[in-house]
Formats: structure tokens, sequence, C-alpha cells
């Protein structure tokens, strides 16, 4: 089967490393795969693709100076996708993220081909604008199938689509998978955190829960993974604090697995996610977790048993959560071993296997199925 991705770019997120994994899962199984981006071609990929799987880069990304250019770039993106579309001739077509679904929507209608869109945070967290919440409302009774990551997203959508939603959730790699968890007792007491360095995030929130509890766990650390715009006001947090010497902005790791499974605590405490990937793959790596009841993180993780979760905005609770598990290592090394579980639960076979089904159910008139 030919089948065509299309994704903004393949900077770093969890968004394009799921993209990524699937085009390799499928091209690793003889079907003719084509990744299509917003990409300049010289631009670095962040996550490998497999050789098998054809890059198409349209270098359309540059940001528009003002509202005419932008409805220009807008309509340009649109062309550009379906001109690709129409030379490549997919016999599907899957588009990640809001605004690039809505282009990929309008790129691909009347050309006959189905197409699957896939929000991967909260539909309404963060606000993608008025007009872009428009275009969206419009475009997506044209998409053949909506995949969210949880259920608890649907009811944002009008009627016309929620028949033709499905929930996959994010799949553990085979990557993941490969390496073992290591030695879950006796770890480093280190907290760590994962993401880009954006306001709904929420890394103000993780300082200051673990700033409320450092002097009673004097030997903990908390160290903070991640680029983007709030840096600096998390720097000045953190020296507001006085906790320079105990909480570290690290920067970006290529090792993030590493850095798991060498770390006790895992915190998340987004306002805004639909399966964090770097939440299951510290739960994978025997983490003890601890996160907001954000998107889908409540239909991964079994409270008191394979994580903690506490209320979105609510520092006093996660305060309290990362001071329990801080405090009592049993508990932590329960948690962390019933979190490995999700390994099987959530493996890359069984996940992609759900979005075979979400292709056979708007391909059925083809003759050749997914491999």
């Amino acid at each position: 089967m030919k089948v065509a991705f299309v994704i903004s770019s393949l900077g770093i997120g969890g968004a394009e490393r799921v993209l990524v994994n699937m085009a390799n899962y499928w091209a690793e199984r003889g079907n003719d795969v084509t990744l299509v981006s917003m990409d300049s071609p010289d631009a670095p990929a962040f996550h490998v693709l497999n050789e098998r799987v054809r890059l198409i880069s349209l270098n359309l990304l540059a940001n528009s100076a003002n509202p005419v250019q932008a409805i220009r770039q807008t309509v340009g993106r649109i062309r550009a996708i379906r001109q690709t579309m129409c030379a490549i001739r997919p016999d599907v077509i899957i588009s990640f993220m809001d605004r690039m679904n809505v282009l990929t929507l309008f790129a691909s209608r009347r050309l006959g081909i189905p197409t699957i869109v896939s929000d991967r945070v909260d539909p309404a967290c963060p606000n993608i604008g008025r007009a872009w919440n428009a275009l969206r409302t419009i475009s997506y009774r044209y998409a053949s199938a909506l995949v969210l990551q949880t259920a608890r997203f649907k009811p944002f959508y009008a009627p016309k689509i929620q028949s033709r939603i499905f929930e996959v959730p994010n799949p553990i790699s085979k990557l993941v998978r490969s390496c073992a968890p290591g030695t879950l007792q006796g770890r480093e007491e280190i907290v760590i955190s994962m993401g880009r360095l954006v306001d709904y995030k929420s890394f103000d929130v993780i300082i200051n829960a673990f700033a409320e509890v450092a002097d009673k766990n004097p030997a903990w650390k908390l160290h903070m993974y991640g680029q983007g715009p709030e840096k600096e006001s998390l720097q000045a947090l953190i020296d507001e604090k006085g906790l320079s010497s105990r909480i570290k902005m690290m920067g970006v790791t290529d090792e993030p697995l590493v850095k798991m499974s060498e770390a006790s605590i895992f915190a998340l405490a987004s306002v805004a996610e639909g399966i964090p990937n770097v939440l299951i793959e510290a739960m994978a790596m025997g983490c003890a977790v601890v996160s907001t009841d954000v998107g889908g993180v409540p239909d991964v993780v079994v409270d008191g048993k394979d994580g903690l979760i506490v209320p979105m905005g609510d520092r006093a609770a996660l305060s309290r959560a990362l001071g329990l598990l801080m405090s009592d290592p049993e508990l932590r090394l329960s948690i962390g071993r019933n979190a490995v579980a999700i390994r099987d639960r959530l493996s890359e076979d069984r996940i992609m296997g759900m979005w075979e089904e979400v292709v056979r159910s708007v391909t059925a008139g083809h003759k050749e199925m997914l491999r």
C-alpha cells in the first residue's frame, strides 16, 4: 500500500517522533511510504527516518510578516500539498497536528484519496486562534477519519465527525522496549522532567512544588530537560527560590532513556497533552511517575498503582505527591515495578495494529492492504 504522511516539520517533539516511527514501521514491512514536511531540504531531522521512507521537503515553513502574507502562504502550502499528492497518488494520506490537518484536508479535497487526520493534544488548549478554529470546523468535515489519543476529547468535535473518530494511544517503541529499565532499587535521588519549555507544560509549577518539599528532602535534586521560550523565566524562578545548586536546567539530551533509567521520579505538570510520550517512556524505564490528570493520562496511569495523578494546576497536590515519593523508597520501588508493564500494554505492534484498523476502515475499496 502507498501511504503518505504529512507534518509540519521533523524537529524535536512527541508528535513528530510518533509519525516517524509509524512511517518506519510500515516501510520496514514493504509498504510504499512517503513523508511530506514543510521543512527546508537541508533542515536537520531530529528523528531518524528509515532509508525506505521517501522524504519530500516543501520548504514552506517560513513565518509570515503580516496577515496578507499569512493568507498567501497558507494558500501556497495547500497548493503545494495538493500537487504533491497528485504526483505520488497514495492510497491513504495521514496528517498530524491541527493546523497541518486543516491544510491537508483542503489540499486533498475531491482527489478521491482517503485522508486521516490526528490531533495530538487537547483540541481546546493551546488555542490555535479564531481563524484556525473556524477552518478546523469546516475542514474536519472532509476527514475520512479523525484519530485521537483519548476519548476524553471527543465531545469537543461536531456530531458530524464524531462517528468517524477513532481512539489510538501512543505506542512504546521498539527502541524503548530494547532498553532495559535497569536497577530500580538504589537509583539516584533525582526528580526528572522533560519537554518543550513552553507555558502550557507548566515547568514553573514543578519548580514551585519541588521547592516546597526541598528542605525536608535535602539529598534530592530536580533535573529539567528541554528547550524553549520559557527557559530564562524558569531559570529566574530557580534563582529566586535559592535552589540553583539543586534544580538544574539540563538543555536537550540525545539520551532521554538513559536519563530516565538513572532517575527515581518523573514529574509532569502540563495542562495540555494527548498521551505524553515522555510520561509513558518514563514508566517503561521504571520511574515512579507523578502527573497531572491532563489529556489521556488517566487512561494509561492507574493512580496509586503505577503512578500518582494530581489535578491540573494544583501545586499543593503535586508537592504532596513529590514529597510522598521522595520520602518513601518502598512506594517508589513498587510504583516503578508496576509501571514497567506499560511496555506490553502499549507495545508498538499492538498500537500499530489499531492504526491499521483505521486505515482499513477508510480504504475498504482498495485491493491491497497494509502489510
